[in-house]
């Protein structure tokens, strides 16, 4: 996948893909990853939910755009891994993984990123 909206948008030219589907709570997710330029921002979403236990799609939670706050401090709660942070020059000099819960954002674990 590639953006072909401007950057100047910034975070407005994000996209975000959901996967309706409900998977147990033991689960293994696999998938490869070939970055088309060394800049960019991906990042995993899972287990979430909206607020008070709603579903995700929800028609009662407030509508998201692709900017990133509303996914880590609007009206959701889930786990997010970032694992290609190349967004921001300081970025591109140590490459780091980060696990955050949110709603909030909660840094609950961050590691050197494996993706060369």
């Amino acid at each position: 996948m590639k953006n072909v909206l401007e950057a100047g948008l910034g975070q407005m030219a994000n996209f975000v893909l959901w996967c309706p589907k409900e998977f147990p709570k033991d689960i293994r997710v696999e998938w490869e990853f070939r970055p088309l330029s060394d800049v960019g921002l991906c990042i995993l979403f899972f287990a979430a939910a909206g607020k008070g236990n709603r579903d995700l799609f929800d028609p009662s939670l407030a509508e998201r755009t692709g900017e990133y706050p509303q996914y880590h401090s609007g009206d959701i709660n889930a786990f997010h891994v970032s694992y290609f942070r190349r967004k921001e020059p300081e970025e591109r000099v140590f490459h780091t993984c980060n696990l955050r819960k949110s709603c909030g954002f909660y840094l609950v674990a961050q590691g050197a990123a494996v993706i060369l």
